[in-house]
């Protein structure tokens, strides 16, 4: 029973119905030119590896590793954020205390005790007869603090600040005819006379 369709065939080269697939020719010109060649060659590399990383962000880990760099990243530039704003913040508290408050806290002290001394003055006046010793006392006490807190606010004011010192050496100067002023209206208060 040898038929043909039980027939052994050698196996040689010549008997395969596909070996022309076998066969590589060179083709006669190649397909890109040099430059070409050289771009597709230098650019392979990184387009693979791009195509990879593409790859694997689609798939559910490279998701997850895409969700928790990006929450990395924009808790780090956060972390960054608030540790400048906390600087900034430290170095504006750091001039406060050192400059800008001490010089604010005398300056409402002196205010505060030349407006006690104006108003403690015109009520010695508004009353009837002598002015009282408490409201001299007091008077007095208001000049002395006011003097004294226009001294502290040029030392606590910058040596660049040539504005402040010039209003507090004016503010000085100018102390001395106020009370002289209140002292002659005292004594016109006692003699009758209008102030």
């Amino acid at each position: 029973m040898t038929g043909p369709a039980t027939e052994q065939r050698e196996h040689t080269p010549d008997t395969w119905g596909d070996h022309w697939l076998d066969e590589v020719t060179e083709p006669a010109t190649p397909a890109f030119n040099r430059p070409t060649q050289l771009a597709m060659s230098s650019f392979a590399g990184p387009a693979r590896v791009l195509k990879r990383l593409y790859s694997f962000a689609s798939t559910t880990p490279g998701k997850l590793f895409g969700v928790t760099l990006i929450v990395t990243v924009a808790l780090a530039a956060a972390g960054f954020s608030m540790s400048s704003s906390s600087a900034a913040r430290h170095d504006d508290l750091d001039t406060l205390l050192s400059s800008t408050e001490p010089m604010s806290n005398a300056a409402h002290h002196l205010y505060t005790n030349l407006s006690l001394a104006d108003t403690v003055a015109t009520t010695g006046f508004v009353q009837a007869g002598v002015e009282s010793k408490s409201n001299r006392e007091r008077y007095n006490a208001a000049i002395d603090a006011a003097s004294v807190a226009a001294t502290q606010s040029v030392v606590g004011s910058s040596e660049e600040d040539e504005r402040v010192r010039e209003l507090v050496t004016f503010i000085q100067r100018e102390l001395p005819v106020y009370t002289a002023l209140v002292e002659k209206a005292r004594v016109n208060h006692r003699a009758g006379n209008a102030v």
